[in-house]
């Protein structure tokens, strides 16, 4: 690949001519030395884990004046067979090792080699740690320097800084997982890697040299070198934020938008344009090697053009294997360049947000670079086809809209005037995804280590001095990482910067929605990367962002996201769900100490902070005086909150032998619904009393800090702290605790949630949740959209979208958007009729189910134990144990067992771990401390690992292939009957379980059953262990919403057996 391939697509051009000759400026480059008296070292090893896994190959090599004069290579034998892919991937083999030298034979021989030298290496901490977890391997140096941390800081604007991608980058081709051919590779770089950080300029190099220079960094001595040459001025972020960001580069083109703004007409997107995409011998044909075409994502794509050009709403269930993202992402994008509008599309998480954005659409750019996409439609300008109405009538609107969005992708010259397509995308985040540059300067150029830290932000414990001293250099490389990426590239997140966050506190290089300054940052606004983002999203053609976001925008009524008009929402499923954790207002005890501390008072925090300040500005008593008073009234302001919260935690202690809330130690979080009737018990009016004391300080507070605020703004220019973020906070805590105790809108409903955290505190918050969510959204954010796509492999439940509809609010759009039918969707579409759409025109709501393209007729078996006793029996737990022992030993391994509570799930792995382990398979559990990403990759990975997992597993993992084969559902999930919804719901109606629990659960299901078939060649088995199925009427239902209806019902010990003799793999 080349290195075009690898640059960030925003990558200045100046930066990306500096990258593509410094092979040739390195070969220039004196680093003096730098180049002499190092050492370079890799290893190989049985796998990642550094707790399970072992050494077997050592090499390194020295260098001096760029060349290498030593080297030094073994093999070493570890206490276990080499497992197959490892041997795969190395080629290394039990053969090879077998009369090699023991690890600390080896690491002896290494110590002897190096001499005490520094050592390069290529992710460092890796190598490393494996050395030194054998005996004596602490002693083979003191400096260890990580070349890939070193080449992020260099070459800020690549995409990846792999061993193997670099060196493919820069002409070398040594790379193959074997240590001498890394180590010699990895010697070659180096220079590069130097002459990156040369470019980055002396006056940088000397600012990072003398960053926190009290602590030992690695780093340190070669930044200190490169700083020797000139330096003309001190480092200065923000002009070079001047210089790398032009403000006027995303602005739209005058001509462009006036034409735009003028003409109400649409250019439509013809469905000869998409045919001429998905066909076989179409455009993707040529970019994908092993194109398929599929008549299903034909169908998919040609539904979306529908409801762009004619406005409205398209409810698309889409099967897994239809390929929907190119689906929906090539007639959107059309439908962009064709209309100078934006469309947005939102997914649930931030991984497939990352897909799009690295997978798909640099795929659709290549296309329209490459000229293989038909953009202009053949329909004349100024011209709506017959039948149609313009995408300009909002949805669930009556009439229709007079113009287009005033938006524009600078991709045409004049409206209908076809010119080369330049077709943009970008992503969207929160604000803690993106460097916050006020912060990063703030933490590089003040004291942020002192003993007097809370040890969480460096990670240091006491006895753990190795530790601690890791901890601060991730910090310090963290700080480095971000202001290189900062002087090169003019936007971006830091899931780019490769950040190792177990030891880098977020908020050490992050700011928040909340704790942003605005105006009153230097950075603002065109220098800032989160507003550069959000400039650059107001003129592309693609804005990929996630639920959560999007549903920001819409309680801030549409102040956070560019006014985009046309949606896809991608993952739609979650859509609600995400809205209700979202739109939940919270007050809870552990914010509030957390907002206080920062606050301060007269001797800490912020408040003390501006009261030195002021002491030698003119008007200090004033401010002074301001301030003292601001202390005292927060401090009485957080008393009046502990008051509270020790009353909430009494009144819960009173109601825990009743309700049994604290009896079950394996639930995090346990809840009261705070109901009509509970309000009006004397001990909840005795806290009703301590919260409008309450109320009372906390606008006491706001109102004097608020105050204060405006005196420093007017007398202090650069104040050394700002109350603007505390004052929001003090806010929001006061119009939540307002709404839960004085409002008490019927639209919520109302609960207090006790927390259980480790060592067994518990925290406590009052929160109230909407109770509709549809409604909201078809109040607020459907009507003012001129086109909106649901889509999701699992919208129905049972073949209905009554549940889907009333959950995001489209059964509450006016008579234009009413549903036919009830929301039956159309179940004539065959798949061998590509052409055939919804022949209903003007109906703004239209619903599709498109079929996966899989063969689950023949690739999947169902299974149902029908004889399991029920949860509550004492012997569940050991029926079930021995069920699943059977699958395990019959499928061996790859398999997913998902449970709906901790208690099950801890009690079956007790039992079934150990006689999993005497019969050779392994098994892993989902841990509270465990991260589920890292989780799902050690998953995904050991390819016959086993896993029991709880509520994160049903949905998103995606494991092709023999890394799953068999997905167990151990217990219908159905939503507990005591939780607040639940029971707000069923207080209002009879029927609620019906109406909720049943299609949810229901669809839950149906993500789970999708996380076993993920390819056409995948084949597996998933298997009930919940008797329910065949005995409650509601059974049925489950059963049919499955991709394979058939089933087969079997006592659970023959389970095992009968998978056995399925011979499908």
């Amino acid at each position: 690949m080349m290195l075009d391939d690898f640059l960030l697509p925003d990558t200045p051009r100046q930066i990306a001519e500096q990258y593509k000759t410094l092979k040739v400026f390195a070969q220039d480059q004196d680093f003096g030395l730098l180049e002499d008296n190092f050492i370079v070292l890799d290893t190989e090893t049985t796998g990642l884990s550094f707790k399970t896994c072992e050494l077997i190959e050592i090499a390194a090599a020295r260098i001096e004046q760029r060349k290498i004069v030593d080297r030094f290579s073994t093999f070493v034998n570890p206490t276990k067979l080499i497992p197959e892919e490892i041997t795969k991937l190395t080629h290394i083999t039990n053969a090879d090792v077998f009369n090699a030298p023991s690890s600390r034979q080896a690491v002896k021989q290494l110590t002897d080699f190096v001499g005490g030298m520094p050592i390069l290496a290529h992710n460092a901490h890796f190598d490393r740690t494996f050395i030194e977890r054998v005996k004596g391997g602490c002693f083979v140096s003191d400096t260890w320097i990580d070349t890939l941390a070193l080449s992020r800081i260099a070459l800020p604007c690549l995409s990846s800084h792999k061993l193997a991608d670099l060196s493919a980058m820069f002409g070398h081709d040594r790379v193959s997982h074997r240590a001498m051919d890394d180590v010699e590779a990895l010697a070659e770089l180096w220079p590069i890697v130097l002459a990156g950080l040369r470019l980055l300029g002396p006056d940088l190099m000397r600012f990072l040299a003398d960053m926190h220079e009290g602590y030992d960094w690695p780093f340190r001595p070669i930044f200190s070198y490169l700083a020797r040459d000139k330096v003309d001025a001190g480092f200065d972020v923000l002009q070079r934020r001047h210089q790398i960001v032009q403000p006027d580069r995303w602005v739209p083109q005058a001509g462009a938008q006036a034409a735009a703004q003028a003409s109400p007409t649409l250019f439509p997107v013809l469905k000869e344009q998409i045919d001429a995409v998905f066909k076989p011998q179409g455009s993707m044909a040529g970019i994908y090697e092993k194109y398929e075409f599929r008549p299903e994502q034909l169908r998919m794509a040609q539904e979306v053009q529908e409801v762009q050009q004619h406005g409205g709403v398209s409810c698309i269930e889409a099967g897994t294997g239809v390929g929907k993202s190119m689906a929906y992402l090539v007639p959107s994008a059309l439908f962009s360049i064709n209309n100078q509008t934006g469309v947005g599309i939102a997914t649930k998480t931030n991984i497939l947000t990352d897909q799009l954005m690295h997978k798909e659409l640099p795929v659709l750019a290549k296309l329209f670079a490459e000229k293989t996409v038909d953009v202009a439609g053949s329909m004349p300008a100024c011209h709506t086809p017959a039948g149609s109405s313009p995408a300009g009538a909002p949805v669930g609107s009556k009439g229709a809209s007079t113009s287009t969005s005033s938006r524009v992708a600078p991709s045409r010259t004049s409206a209908g005037a076809a010119a080369t397509p330049h077709f943009s995308y970008c992503a969207l985040k929160g604000f803690d995804h993106y460097p916050c540059l006020q912060k990063i300067m703030q933490a590089a150029t003040q004291p942020i280590f002192s003993p007097e830290e809370d040890n969480d932000q460096v990670g240091s414990q006491e006895g753990q001095k190795q530790e601690s001293s890791v901890a601060v250099q991730d910090c310090l490389t963290a700080l480095a990482v971000s202001l290189a990426y900062a002087c090169q590239c003019p936007t971006g997140d830091i899931d780019r910067l490769g950040i190792r966050w177990s030891n880098v506190p977020r908020s050490l290089i992050t700011s928040t929605a909340e704790g942003c300054l605005r105006a009153q940052c230097p950075f603002y606004p065109h220098e800032c990367l989160v507003f550069a983002a959000r400039k650059k999203a107001a003129t592309s053609n693609i804005v990929v962002t996630n639920h959560a976001l999007l549903l920001c925008g819409v309680d801030a009524d549409g102040t956070v996201l560019p006014p985009l008009e046309h949606w896809i929402i991608d993952e739609a499923h979650s859509f609600e769900s995400e809205a209700r954790k979202l739109w939940a207002r919270e007050i809870s005890s552990a914010t509030v100490r957390a907002t206080f501390e920062h606050i301060g008072g007269v001797r800490t925090g912020a408040l003390h902070a501006l009261l030195v300040q002021a002491a030698s500005c003119e008007g200090s008593t004033l401010i002074a005086g301001l301030l003292t008073k601001a202390a005292s009234l927060c401090a009485r302001a957080s008393l009046r909150c502990n008051d509270l919260f020790s009353e909430i935690a009494g009144f819960c202690q009173e109601q825990a032998p009743s309700r049994g809330f604290y009896a079950n130690q394996s639930y995090d979080t346990s809840e009261i619904w705070i109901s009509d009737e509970l309000r009006a018990t004397p001990a909840w009016e005795k806290i009703q009393v301590t919260a409008t004391c309450t109320m009372q300080a906390l606008e006491e507070a706001v109102k004097n800090i608020t105050e204060a605020q405006q005196k420093i703004a007017e007398q202090i220019t650069k104040p050394d702290a700002f109350l603007t973020s505390d004052i929001r906070s003090l806010r929001d805590l006061l119009a939540s605790l307002s709404l839960i105790m004085k409002e008490q809108s019927s639209e919520y409903v109302y609960s207090i949630q006790v927390r259980r955290t480790a060592g067994n505190s518990r925290h406590y918050a009052l929160r109230a949740e909407k109770l509709d969510i549809g409604e909201q959204l078809a109040n607020k954010w459907l009507p003012q959209n001129k086109s909106c796509v649901f889509t999701s492999a699992t919208l129905t439940a049972n073949g209905d979208f009554k549940h889907f509809n009333h959950a995001v609010g489209i059964d509450r759009l006016d008579s234009r958007g009413q549903l036919d039918q009830q929301g039956q969707l159309d179940q004539s579409y065959q798949p061998d009729q590509p052409d055939q759409l919804n022949q209903l025109e003007e109906v703004p709501v239209k619903h599709a189910c498109i079929p996966s393209s899989f063969d689950y007729e023949h690739n999947m078996r169902v299974l149902v134990a029908r004889d399991l006793p029920l949860a509550q029996s004492p012997e569940y737990i050991e029926k079930l144990a021995d069920m699943l022992y059977s699958v395990h030993c019959a499928m061996k391994g790859s398999v997913l067992s998902l449970f709906t509570n901790r208690r099950d799930m801890e009690a079956t792995y007790k039992l079934l771990q150990p006689r999993l382990a005497q019969a050779g398979l392994s098994l892993a559990m989902q841990q509270k401390t465990t991260s589920a990403q890292q989780l799902q990759r050690k998953f995904i990975a050991e390819k016959t690992l086993s896993l029991f997992a709880l509520k994160s597993f049903w949905e998103g993992v995606d494991a092709a292939g023999d890394t799953l084969r068999c997905v167990v559902i151990v217990k219908l999930p159905f939503s507990s009957p005591n939780d607040p919804l639940s029971k707000q719901r069923a207080a209002q109606d009879d029927r609620t379980w019906w109406k909720y629990s049943l299609p949810e659960a229901i669809i839950s299901v149906k993500q789970a059953a999708g996380r076993l078939i993920r390819s056409s060649s995948d084949k597996g088995v998933l298997i009930f262990a919940d008797s329910r199925l065949l005995t409650k009427r509601y059974g049925s239902q489950f059963l049919s919403s499955l991709p394979q209806k058939e089933y087969v019902a079997l006592e659970a010990q023959y389970i095992g057996r009968y998978i056995e003799l399925l011979h499908m793999w």
